[in-house]
């Protein structure tokens, strides 16, 4: 199991090193990512002067468009994404239904299992 994650790892630095990544090679290695089991999703991207972190994803989708790659950001079953926001020096938190983000702003993607992180409870956070 150790090298299958290697090589996942090795594969996924690369794609995100590389401004030419085939989509479809993100795709196959996303769908290996999140057959491991109870593993959860976590992006960080920037827009404008915003540093934005969603956590608690379960499916990741990337979709072409023309020359543009977008990945959209599922959580499981009846839960929720968790925006946090870090903007003007304010932290906004926010639980949302799905994110789609233009791959060129992504600045990492974390992949962890649900039993090693207790995610920032988004309710009644603002």
């Amino acid at each position: 199991m150790r090298n299958r994650h290697d090589v996942i790892i090795s594969d996924l630095q690369e794609m995100l090193n590389n401004p030419e990544t085939n989509p479809e090679r993100l795709a196959n290695v996303l769908d290996i990512l999140q057959s491991f089991g109870e593993i959860r999703i976590a992006i960080e991207f920037k827009c404008a002067a915003c540093c934005k972190t969603v956590s608690n994803g379960r499916f990741i989708i990337p979709v072409t468009i023309g020359d543009e790659v977008l990945i959209i950001l599922f959580p499981g079953g009846f839960e929720e994404l968790c925006l946090k926001e870090a903007c003007s020096g304010k932290i906004v938190r926010k639980e949302i239904e799905f994110i789609v983000i233009p791959y060129e702003m992504i600045s990492s993607f974390e992949f962890y299992e649900v039993s090693c992180y207790a995610p920032i409870d988004c309710k009644g956070a603002k």
